[in-house]
């Protein structure tokens, strides 16, 4: 296997006599540059140097070998090396060809897991924090992880867990939520981890699962029995020609309406117009 670095050091240093083109295994072009020199040597000493011919084939071996030294391996191959693939050698050749592309394969494999690890490091370290009772800290890590992946259902599920301990269930049910939308399906850790104690105890819970883990963003149907007239209201009011005070039952709706509007499952129009249907009836 001819190599493009050697045929260029015996084009400058020999160059005149052809032995670079002897090396690249063209004879003819060999010979030819040989007998120019001679010719040359002969031209010149006969004019005792008036006509250096002796300069022309010196120059063109020094082209020869400033082209050698810039040309593409590729291409130096494709042209001198051209029964590579027939030869002993370009067996190795594309072993270490096939070495390399393995190399590259692994590279490209270890630095996509380094790119994962790093887009991962703020859901471990908000595991960390949350170990440590620093739930603030957990809850801005895990958001961060968000960024790189928001339909991560493990990191909603973790997020739910750190809002139940500080006890903020709008937030713990919304990201448990999102954790079942985007395939969370270990519903079992849902009842039973310790960090949704709280949410468990949360008096909408049973309703949320019972929604298929979905928060229910308006109000439940009303039931008959709640909004029913209380026994005699209706000949209170013809006899009296008087609004009667709220029953219990109608204060007791009253104070649920306003719960759920502070939860933000109500707007104030909402809660408004609910609150008038209710006094009307």
């Amino acid at each position: 296997m001819k190599n493009k670095n050697t045929a260029g050091v015996l084009a400058l240093f020999t160059g005149m006599l052809g032995v670079h083109r002897f090396y690249l295994g063209q004879r003819g072009l060999g010979i030819l540059y040989f007998v120019a020199t001679f010719m040359g040597v002969a031209i010149t000493g006969a004019t005792d140097g008036d006509i250096p011919v002796i300069l022309a084939p010196l120059a063109i071996a020094f082209i020869d070998s400033i082209l050698f030294f810039v040309m593409p391996k590729e291409d130096f191959d494709q042209r001198y090396n051209k029964n590579i693939a027939t030869t002993p050698v370009s067996g190795q050749r594309f072993e270490r060809e096939g070495y390399r592309a393995g190399q590259s394969v692994r590279r490209q494999r270890f630095e996509r897991k380094v790119k994962k690890a790093f887009k991962d490091s703020h859901k471990r370290m908000g595991i960390e924090k949350f170990r440590d009772m620093d739930y603030l800290g957990a809850i801005e890590s895990f958001q961060k992880s968000l960024k790189n992946n928001y339909e991560s259902p493990s990191t909603h599920f973790n997020l739910a867990c750190t809002y139940a301990m500080l006890e903020l269930p709008k937030d713990a049910f919304f990201h448990i939520e999102k954790a079942v939308e985007f395939g969370f399906d270990a519903y079992e850790k849902i009842h039973n981890h310790k960090a949704l104690a709280f949410l468990r105890t949360h008096p909408d819970f049973e309703t949320f699962v019972k929604n298929n883990y979905k928060v229910i963003t308006g109000l439940p149907a009303p039931q008959v029995d709640l909004l029913a007239s209380t026994p005699g209201k209706e000949e209170n009011r013809a006899v009296s020609g008087e609004e009667p005070f709220p029953t219990n039952d109608l204060l007791d709706q009253i104070m649920a309406l306003g719960e759920l509007k502070e939860k933000g499952l109500l707007t104030e129009e909402e809660f408004n117009t609910q609150k008038q249907k209710l006094l009307r009836d």
